[in-house]
């Protein structure tokens, strides 16, 4: 018995009929611009309309909405963009870390670096950074007397703010024997 939950290949949009109703979609566009009439908001998702002055009106309002009232959200992660490392000896080492972030002020700001051991969860040491720097990209910020186990062959160097937490650039650092 044949299954019948599966959609034939015949009846599957293909990416030739995208295609297809991107130029339709573009025709009629270009058309109600040139002859004045009224044009589709967002394309044919919700049938509403609006003229041009509508639509650069509706532009203007979602730009200053996101300048004045979202612009600390969209600072982004903070990333690890220079490792400078040096053995201070009895399994010691410290590190110089260039951290580039745009911070926004103190609800948003690269507050630390750490550094990790080779599983990625392991914190072997960590440098606060009490205050945002948001007149001083990229910065440079230093930490001693980091202990590293004996034959760990590599550590991870990951920054940290205080919005989205880890997840910008991160940089492998390989311990030289």
């Amino acid at each position: 018995m044949a299954n019948t939950s599966l959609v034939p290949y015949s009846r599957l949009i293909r990416p030739r009929h995208i295609f297809v109703m991107i130029c339709i979609y573009r025709a009629k566009i270009n058309a109600a611009l040139t002859y004045g009439i009224r044009r589709p908001i967002f394309g044919w998702l919700n049938g509403a309309f609006e003229t041009e002055k509508e639509s650069r009106m509706r532009l203007l309002a979602i730009l200053i909405a996101l300048v004045i009232g979202g612009g600390g959200a969209f600072a982004g992660e903070a990333d690890v963009v220079g490792v400078k490392m040096q053995k201070d000896g009895g399994g010691t080492y410290s590190f110089d870390v260039t951290v580039r972030h745009a911070d926004t002020g103190w609800k948003h700001f690269a507050n630390k670096w750490e550094v990790f051991a080779p599983d990625g969860k392991t914190v072997l040491g960590t440098r606060t950074l009490y205050h945002p720097h948001e007149d001083e990209q990229p910065f440079t910020r230093s930490q001693s007397g980091v202990r590293i186990p004996a034959g760990t062959k590599f550590v991870i160097i990951r920054a940290h703010d205080s919005v989205h937490g880890y997840g910008g650039v991160e940089k492998r650092v390989d311990l030289k024997p």
